[in-house]
């Protein structure tokens, strides 16, 4: 039985979560990225509330699919333009993830991780696409 973070409400992860498995991208606050990386908005703003998000999406974090996705939200959010991209590859034992696409991001996922998981071990920075030549 997989113990979940505690911030995460007793419905969490979804029944149709899948396990993670295979390359996936987000982004970090900084190059030297550790564990604060890897926090949900529940987890960073514990008494805010979502606008048609459930605290089980909230508690959750966003990754990608497809790297063209993460090019795609640091062109259309200002705030997200400077920061750098990690690409991770996850296996099974680091949660959950459902498909959770928006019009605007088709390869968003929500991302459950279990207490006991470091996965910020299995993420490197890669290239931006304004840095290749």
């Amino acid at each position: 039985m997989t113990n979940w973070r505690k911030h995460l409400p007793d419905e969490c992860p979804p029944e149709d979560a899948i396990s993670t498995n295979g390359v996936v991208y987000r982004l970090a606050d900084k190059m030297n990225f550790d564990e604060h990386d890897f926090l949900s908005y529940r987890e960073l703003y514990p008494n805010r509330q979502w606008e048609g998000v459930t605290d089980c999406v909230a508690g959750g974090i966003s990754i990608y699919t497809d790297i063209e996705g993460i090019y795609r939200l640091k062109r259309r959010v200002k705030s997200m333009k400077h920061k750098p991209i990690l690409e991770g590859f996850l296996m099974p034992n680091h949660g959950k993830m459902k498909h959770t696409p928006s019009e605007t991001h088709p390869s968003h996922h929500t991302w459950w991780i279990p207490s006991d998981a470091t996965p910020w071990d299995v993420f490197k920075i890669v290239l931006d696409e304004d840095d290749k030549l």
